[in-house]
């Protein structure tokens, strides 16, 4: 337990604190002789700056209609993909296709595909007549095609998180008291049901972080079930996985899990 919570104080804790206490300070790296607290002056400064009024503008406008054109675009397509296409069924594969591809590499090949010069859109709306000018050299414009190009990257994708499951029945009741391997598989179970409810497996499974009442007693022993159970299910490779030792949300449990999927909008029938 204090292992686990050491290193979150240093990683997240620590840090946040740092910057919020060298955010009341005069701070240049080069020039350490004038650091000295200023106080709040830091945050007048910026909140006088129209620099980061436009920015702040910017990125709200990029949130909301990311996440606004996501859900609708999202759920259009999956309409529309959600029936046997036949001999076009293809179309599913190539909808999938950006999130087989690395963020770093989507946003130089559209850098390259919006170039002005020798980009393959402006060639094609260059030759259809369309109006073509070098977007991304424009706000407004190259804020249209940012949203267009996280559209594109993103609505393909689901996350699904699954919190605090553990061994109990449909009726709320906490079952195979005192017996871990039977909790550990009730748990799995349930699990197992709420990723089909969404039509995804525990192939989706990217990680997982496993609660254990007594993690010195008992894992030994639950890593032998998890690896059994992981084998049934033919996962390779296997999911992230940690073990924290932790007190659970009622007393007769010996295991909680926590777990992340993610999975593709697409038609169960394909």
């Amino acid at each position: 337990m204090m292992p686990t919570a050491l290193a979150m104080l240093l990683v997240f804790v620590y840090p946040l604190l740092l910057s919020l206490w060298s955010s009341f300070h005069y701070d240049v790296f080069t020039q350490p002789a004038r650091y000295h607290f200023v106080g709040v002056q830091n945050y007048v400064v910026i909140l006088r700056d129209p620099l980061f009024w436009n920015a702040l503008r910017n990125s709200l406008v990029f949130f909301v209609a990311t996440v606004v054109g996501t859900m609708v675009v999202g759920t259009t397509i999956a309409l529309l993909l959600d029936r046997d296409l036949g001999r076009f069924s293809w179309v599913k594969t190539l909808y999938l296709l950006p999130m087989v591809i690395a963020p770093v590499v989507v946003g130089i090949q559209w850098r390259f595909m919006l170039n002005y010069t020798f980009g393959v859109i402006p060639y094609f709306t260059k030759a259809l007549h369309l109006p073509t000018k070098p977007w991304l050299t424009e706000p407004f414009s190259a804020m249209v095609w940012l949203v267009v190009v996280d559209l594109w990257y993103y609505t393909p994708i689901v996350i699904l998180l699954i919190s605090g499951t553990a061994s109990i029945d449909e009726k709320g009741d906490t079952v195979h008291v005192g017996d871990l391997r039977a909790q550990l598989r009730r748990t799995f179970d349930n699990i197992t049901g709420l990723l089909a409810s969404e039509g995804a497996t525990w192939h989706d499974i990217v990680r997982t972080t496993c609660y254990l009442r007594d993690i010195e007693r008992d894992y030994k022993e639950f890593n032998e079930e998890r690896a059994a159970f992981y084998k049934e299910q033919g996962l390779d490779p296997l999911p992230a996985s940690t073990g924290i030792q932790a007190i659970l949300c009622r007393p007769d449990l010996l295991i909680e899990i926590e777990a992340i999927a993610m999975f593709r909008t697409e038609s169960p029938t394909e």
